[in-house]
């Protein structure tokens, strides 16, 4: 938790990166995942979103929910070695609408990824991202009392009586040929 709130996180994975598409607009989407009964979804530009700096990766949290939505969260790369890079999207609340999406146009030089002193990538070639979502709290609603009513039982009863029922249906099927 941080500063008492309660935070989500989703750990995502794009194995082989230096083998993803990386020309400049070319995304690769995350699976969805789902929080605050959303679906969000990431999509990285390994190549760098048209807006980027040339080198540049990159990343952004979308809503895949119809609708809008306020969200508080940050997105980080997950180092080999499991401790989060030093250049996180900042945490940030947006109100978001579905199909819109909100990140970093220039995350890290995708060369900073792919050299392997920098430990970006695991010895498979996976780059690993945390996506943290802070949880909204929700009202429980209070169960409400509903008690049993026969009345639908009596007058479905009296339909299906043909002594009580004012109006009687027979329906048979037959054929209607066409010339």
């Amino acid at each position: 938790s941080r500063n008492g709130n309660k935070w989500k996180d989703f750990h995502i994975y794009l194995h082989d990166f230096a083998n993803l598409p990386s020309g400049r607009g070319e995304d690769t989407l995350s699976p969805a995942f789902e929080c605050n009964g959303l679906r969000w979804r990431l999509i990285v530009y390994p190549g760098g979103h048209d807006a980027a700096q040339e080198g540049y990766v990159s990343v952004f949290l979308t809503l895949g929910s119809p609708g809008t939505a306020t969200i508080t969260f940050d997105i980080n790369i997950l180092q080999k070695f499991g401790t989060r890079f030093d250049r996180p999207i900042d945490i940030n609340t947006f109100d978001i609408i579905s199909g819109r999406s909100y990140g970093a146009s220039n995350l890290v030089k995708r060369s900073d990824i792919l050299d392997p002193s920098k430990n970006l990538l695991d010895d498979n070639g996976t780059l690993a991202f945390i996506v943290s979502i802070k949880e909204e709290e929700t009202e429980a609603m209070p169960t409400a009392f509903v008690p049993n009513n026969p009345f639908l039982d009596m007058i479905q009863e009296k339909f299906l009586d043909e002594e009580t029922a004012d109006v009687c249906f027979e329906v048979s099927s037959s054929e209607i040929e066409e010339d």
